[in-house]
């Protein structure tokens, strides 16, 4: 599984008959946590991930990949990448702390 910030949608006309109906959102991986929440993105890579848990621009996400995303959105075989959580906080060293990006 990935940790990545929801950055935005993206919109597509022309899709695969699996897709209809599902949002599709862009995400921005996280490189890491250090103690203070703040994650780093390492470079603008974007993935693309069916959204499955209501994510919003700024949310951060666990994304599920291959076959595992593919079972939870129903076994629609045009997906690859699925938002399967939305994260409210993580623990680090014992310690709650907010991670950056979240809304």
């Amino acid at each position: 599984m990935i940790l990545a910030e929801v950055s935005g949608k993206l919109v597509a006309s022309a899709k695969s008959e699996h897709l209809t109906g599902r949002t599709l959102l862009l995400c921005r991986p996280l490189s890491k946590l250090d103690s203070c929440g703040e994650a780093g993105h390492p470079d603008d890579h974007t993935v693309v991930a069916v959204d499955l848990v209501g994510a919003a621009e700024g949310s951060i996400v666990i994304i599920s990949t291959g076959s595992s995303a593919r079972a939870a959105a129903g076994d629609a075989p045009a997906v690859d990448m699925a938002a399967v959580g939305l994260v409210d906080y993580a623990v680090l060293d014992g310690e709650r702390v907010q991670l950056e990006g979240q809304r």
